[in-house]
């Protein structure tokens, strides 16, 4: 509308000018007074969307206020060192009283052992997990690291003893080498490189325009799904953890990709304990121990080979997602042809 009518102006005034009914002088002058006269129209017609605006800003400016604080029952305690025995001992959690989301969950992880957790979607995986990782306290039963109750121990001492992979990992928009060294603020330039060159990142990262200083987007905007989760395991390598956990990390990947991830996590996992959720049942070859979890409960527990003798719950899920990897190929190799 402001558009049309400076236009409308600009015409109607320019001809009355040509035609001598006005002169120059008075014609600009108009416009500029009509210039000032569409900042408040267009405040005003802004006004609205600006209160929606900041009203939406508020409400979750206030969600964070009012949000209770973590409990930390065990502020001050905190291990010398972490073996890496985890025990879940009568484990039950459910997000409402209608359900339980996990229940009776008896299980015992060694120092070292690396442990694949698989199921069904929404069979209870990602909530074991998160309750190992403490993101919920109310739950029945206890569990145990190094046989101390992890609501015993420091919080903020707990998690920075964890190294934690998501299938989406967090990126903020700021540099790489700050993304990389995010749980580490005073890591040294060296330390960085190191980090990212076992996680595989180190190639992709110095073929940036400005290398480790190269800024990215929010949420990791220029980066692929695959280099994302390169950066995000170059991060829990300078953390150093005692304990692993990968939440489904090469679920969203191609398989060239995959391989680049699983050496670099091959590489992470040395003399770690390591919990592995995932989706791809064929990166689990290497887990001593297998833990397969259906309608909140743990129906199988053994290593690969002992589970696919057993012919149950894992034996079946290998055999769908062979056979839907297959289907996939010869798609694959119809459409080449």
């Amino acid at each position: 509308m402001i558009t049309c009518g400076s236009l409308l102006i600009w015409g109607v005034g320019g001809g009355w000018v040509i035609a001598g009914s006005i002169t120059s002088g008075l014609l600009v002058s108009f416009i500029s007074y009509t210039s000032m006269f569409y900042g408040p129209v267009n405040f005003f017609a802004n006004l609205s969307d600006s209160y929606q605006n900041a009203l939406s800003s508020t409400e979750r400016l206030l969600d964070i206020i009012d949000a209770e604080p973590e409990p930390d029952l065990g502020k001050q305690l905190k291990p010398e060192s972490i073996r890496g025995k985890i025990e879940f001992r009568h484990v039950n959690f459910s997000f409402d009283k209608t359900k339980k989301t996990l229940s009776d969950i008896n299980v015992t992880i060694e120092p070292g052992d690396i442990v694949g957790i698989v199921g069904t979607t929404g069979s209870g995986k990602s909530t074991l997990i998160n309750l190992f990782l403490r993101f919920y306290d109310n739950y029945e039963g206890e569990i145990l690291l190094d046989d101390i109750n992890i609501r015993d121990i420091d919080l903020q001492y707990y998690r920075s003893r964890i190294g934690y992979v998501q299938q989406e990992p967090m990126m903020f928009s700021d540099t790489i080498f700050n993304n990389i060294a995010y749980g580490v603020p005073n890591a040294h330039i060296e330390e960085v490189i190191h980090a990212a060159d076992i996680a595989n990142a180190h190639e992709f990262i110095i073929n940036q325009p400005d290398g480790y200083d190269s800024i990215l987007g929010e949420r990791g905007v220029g980066l692929s799904g695959g280099e994302k989760q390169r950066i995000s395991i170059a991060r829990a390598v300078l953390m150093n953890p005692s304990i692993l956990v990968f939440d489904e990390a090469t679920a969203a990947v191609d398989s060239e990709t995959e391989n680049q991830i699983q050496t670099a996590i091959e590489r992470l996992i040395s003399g770690r304990t390591t919990l592995m959720i995932a989706h791809r049942l064929s990166t689990l070859r290497k887990a001593n121990k297998i833990i397969v979890v259906d309608n909140g409960k743990i129906i199988e527990c053994g290593s690969h080979d002992e589970l696919m003798a057993l012919k149950g719950k894992f034996y079946r899920l290998i055999k769908i997602q062979s056979m839907s990897e297959e289907v996939e190929k010869n798609k694959a190799a119809e459409k080449f042809e």
